[in-house]
């Protein structure tokens, strides 16, 4: 009995282990997705840039780090997606389950000599035989795994690495004296405009009294003064 609760407490230890070893594994995969997006987007940012760099030399030293990272960042994909389609983790039966089993292995037994006793032997028989086999099952996946994920780091040392050196190639168009800089000058206005501008608002309100000035001249001319229409009048007379 000790021997076999030995076997069975050290199955158990194995089981948890992989388990551990499978959670450990799927942060490294949300790590390493999150850096190959960076990646993408450090190389989108230099695609979109690549004008400045199509009358240099070193335009072709990008294009070739270029391609090498976008073929390291393909082969993570295909890797990550094969970790993800790999076989799925067995678990031992739930609690219900192991709890319906021993009730199965006491009727079974019940009636026979020490059929508690047979019952419980065959109980942890059962028990290590499900932690043995579940142990050891997730134990070829998590190689698998492991395997698969060491490959996808060395892709993304070698992608980072020509990512930077891509980038890199940016760096003299940073000293070109053409370079895409913005000036902005601010020029005050002399003093010849704004004397230019004060006489032209002078001229203009000059004119404007003088239109009327030559406004009210004819309308005084167009109606009669008093005298000038009794005079018509006595004439008429």
């Amino acid at each position: 009995m000790n021997e076999e609760l030995d076997r069975l407490e050290y199955y158990k230890e194995l089981y948890y282990r992989e388990l551990e070893s499978k959670e450990l594994l799927a942060n490294r995969f949300a790590t390493n997705i999150s850096i190959v997006t960076l990646l993408f987007a450090g190389l989108v940012f230099c695609v979109k840039n690549v004008n400045d760099l199509k009358e240099d030399w070193y335009f072709y030293i990008f294009l070739a780090f270029t391609a090498i990272s976008i073929i390291a960042n393909i082969v993570i994909i295909v890797l990550l997606s094969k970790y993800l389609a790999g076989s799925e983790y067995e678990f031992v039966p739930s609690a219900r389950e192991l709890e319906t089993h021993y009730e199965k292995l006491k009727l079974f037994y019940l009636g026979r000599p020490s059929s508690t006793e047979n019952a419980e032997s065959e109980f942890r028989k059962d028990l290590i035989t499900y932690y043995l086999d579940a142990a050891d099952f997730n134990f070829r996946v998590n190689d698998v795994r492991i395997k698969k994920m060491v490959r996808v780091h060395k892709c993304i040392i070698i992608s980072v690495t020509t990512t930077i050196l891509a980038a890199s190639c940016y760096i003299p168009t940073f000293f070109k004296e053409d370079a895409n800089v913005q000036k902005v000058e601010i020029f005050k206005p002399s003093v010849d405009k704004k004397e230019k501008q004060e006489s032209k608002n002078k001229k203009s309100d000059t004119q404007g009294e003088d239109s009327k000035k030559k406004a009210e001249i004819n309308t005084k001319k167009s109606v009669p003064s008093k005298e000038e229409h009794n005079g018509k009048e006595h004439s008429e007379k």
